[in-house]
């Protein structure tokens, strides 16, 4: 079983990984993708969570942002 830190450190790491689409056009999309707001191809606001708002998932990206360079990962795409 995962701590949360450890879901942290997993999301931080996969965080440019596109692992997920959009649910409009099936474009690849990251979690930074999903955090960051619209989909870059049509627009569509694809939430990383079904209680996730936009204040929420620039809080969330801010912090796993700041986690990768802990990790000693790049913080850019």
């Amino acid at each position: 079983m995962s701590t949360p830190q450890e879901n942290k450190d997993r999301a931080a790491r996969d965080l440019f990984k596109r692992l997920h689409s959009c649910v409009y056009c099936r474009e690849p999309l990251s979690l930074y993708d999903r955090l960051s707001g619209p989909c870059p191809r049509c627009g569509t606001l694809n939430l990383a969570g079904p209680d996730m708002t936009p204040d929420a998932a620039r809080a969330l990206l801010i912090e796993l942002t700041a986690r990768r360079r802990e990790l000693g990962l790049s913080d850019q795409p």
